[in-house]
């Protein structure tokens, strides 16, 4: 698969998205990998992927439709927080992020500040042995303080961030989590043509949702 083909792949996904109607959207942010092994990304050992030929898909989705906002290709070793501000940055235009849902992974400041930017409020986990802070001044200290003191608020609004693991579980369902090409440019080409049928079909599944 040639390099011309990820223009295709890339046009396609634009095409998409920007036929859509504005809209404001929660926005989850998560990754996954693929590569040619048989079991899924989620099934193996991070210390086995890193030693493999896993390569990381990350993605921004919109939780209530399921839909791809915006990806990133990786090699596997790059870790889901120096994408953040990539992915986030590729969000189509026609849709307003009204809050940022994510795993710990992306608690730093750096990510923090990015959906702060982009105008939302972040609701990224923290971890549980999180420093309590009693004059919250950084955006981490407040997030961290939110939690601590309102943990049921916060659960209620981070619960949508598990539709992102849902919706990769779908691509891999679909679309099968094994990628078969050797290398490199037909590994991306392969990972970029899944996400967009995953796209076409969650958008024949809203279509048909609402005309029932």
């Amino acid at each position: 698969m040639t390099a011309r083909w990820t223009t295709v792949w890339l046009r396609l996904h634009d095409f998409v998205l920007k036929s859509l109607p504005k809209r404001r959207a929660v926005v989850a942010t998560d990754a996954t990998g693929f590569s040619g092994r048989k079991r899924p990304s989620r099934e193996v050992d991070h210390g086995m992927k890193a030693t493999q030929d896993w390569v990381k898909t990350h993605a921004a989705f919109e939780a209530d439709s399921f839909i791809v906002l915006s990806y990133e290709w990786t090699g596997s070793k790059v870790h889901e927080s120096q994408m953040f501000k990539s992915v986030w940055d590729r969000v189509p235009s026609n849709v307003t992020p009204k809050r940022s849902l994510a795993d710990s992974a992306y608690f730093s400041e750096k990510c923090l500040a990015v959906a702060k930017q982009h105008g939302v409020t972040p609701f990224h986990v923290v971890k549980k042995n999180a420093r309590h802070f009693k004059k919250p001044v950084t955006l981490y200290e407040k997030m961290v303080s939110f939690w601590q003191h309102w943990p049921n608020r916060a659960a209620e609004l981070y619960g949508k961030r598990n539709r992102a693991e849902t919706a990769f579980s779908m691509i891999g369902g679909q679309f099968d989590h094994r990628i078969r090409c050797r290398t490199e440019n037909g590994r991306e080409n392969v990972v970029r043509g899944k996400i967009a049928a995953h796209n076409i079909r969650m958008l024949d599944w809203l279509s048909f949702k609402s005309a029932n």
